[in-house]
């Protein structure tokens, strides 16, 4: 915790312990682009929070959404849409396209059957879809935690069963 210089042959006190080292950050009030503005609201705010992101780019809350929405950055949820608020319901791509996908795809073609809009929420979707897995496809080892205990009480249970039928059977045939 100290600053040797070898050549002077000194050591002193770091810096932190006689002034400030954590520098103030300041804050942005001015972006060029939407694409931008949404970045420093995510950071900033945790979420895409439009009015403001409007107001850092000094344009429309309509003509951010048009922008973000022509370059595929947002998505507008149709569950959590308002008829009243036209600005609410966006969703940036990462949230919109990731999580219970396929509920979201059935939600979107609904939508998509009374307003064209969401056509391109169907599109997205299908294309991140993961492929179906067929009870084939997965395999787990005898202890893993997602598997209850009453199904391998069953498993062992009905093995048993074929098990020990199978060597009586066979053993009374002898």
């Amino acid at each position: 915790m100290e600053i040797v210089d070898e050549e002077k042959k000194t050591i002193e006190k770091p810096d932190f312990f006689t002034k400030r080292t954590v520098k103030y950050t300041a804050e942005i009030t001015h972006v060029d682009t939407p694409q931008e503005a949404m970045q420093v609201s995510i950071d900033t705010r945790g979420k895409m929070d439009i009015p403001y992101m409007a107001q850092l780019c000094g344009q429309e809350p309509q003509a951010v959404i048009d922008v973000l929405k022509a370059d595929n950055l947002i998505y507008l949820n149709p569950l959590k849409t308002s008829e009243d608020n036209p600005i609410e319901g966006w969703e940036e791509t990462s949230e919109y396209l990731s999580g219970n996908v396929r509920e979201k795809l059935r939600t979107a073609e609904l939508y998509a059957k009374d307003n064209p809009d969401y056509q391109r929420n169907v599109t997205a979707l299908t294309s991140v879809l993961p492929p179906k897995l067929e009870a084939g496809d997965i395999s787990a080892r005898i202890g893993v935690s997602w598997v209850d205990v009453e199904d391998y009480q069953a498993l062992t249970a009905l093995w048993l069963t074929k098990h020990i039928t199978t060597r009586t059977v066979l053993w009374y045939r002898r």
